[in-house]
């Protein structure tokens, strides 16, 4: 019986070091979009945990997405919007988002944007990037050489 206990013990153990390789692998080698979909996630939640965003934030009744490129348009097919709606908001959220590309340094924009329905107008809004992937930097003597060529 002990054995089979210690068996058991072994295989969760291996089982949640796979899942924990995995995750890390999956996150570093996940292509771009899937990357930024896991980051906005966490900021997104992040911010919900903050206690800084208003309360009109949490009555959103309709979410508007606006891609800024065409990018940013095919990346919006392709993920889950972290965002949640609440069929008794008094407020729409516009959300600009903007994929960047800088100097091999790929990034996303995202402008919230608060709306109250009954007014039109804007009552708050926040800017937030993020890297999805830094440039790919090459070490050593041939990358120093390849510098003093530009």
């Amino acid at each position: 019986m002990l054995q089979r206990f210690h068996l058991l013990i072994w295989c969760l153990a291996v089982a949640v070091l796979a899942y924990v390789a995995l995750d890390f692998w999956s996150t570093k080698n996940a292509r771009p979009h899937k990357k930024f979909e896991r980051l906005w996630a966490e900021d997104v939640e992040l911010l919900e945990k903050s206690k800084k965003l208003p309360p009109p934030w949490f009555k959103v009744r309709e979410i508007k997405l606006i891609g800024g490129t065409p990018e940013t348009k095919a990346w919006l097919k392709r993920i889950q919007v972290p965002l949640r709606t609440n069929a008794d908001g008094t407020h729409n959220l516009e959300v600009i988002l903007v994929v960047w590309d800088e100097s091999g340094k790929k990034g996303v924009m995202i402008q919230y944007d608060l709306v109250d329905i009954n007014s039109g107008e804007n009552v708050w809004e926040l800017g937030r990037t993020l890297i999805v992937s830094a440039p790919n930097l090459k070490k050593g003597f041939a990358a120093f050489l390849e510098e003093l060529r530009l």
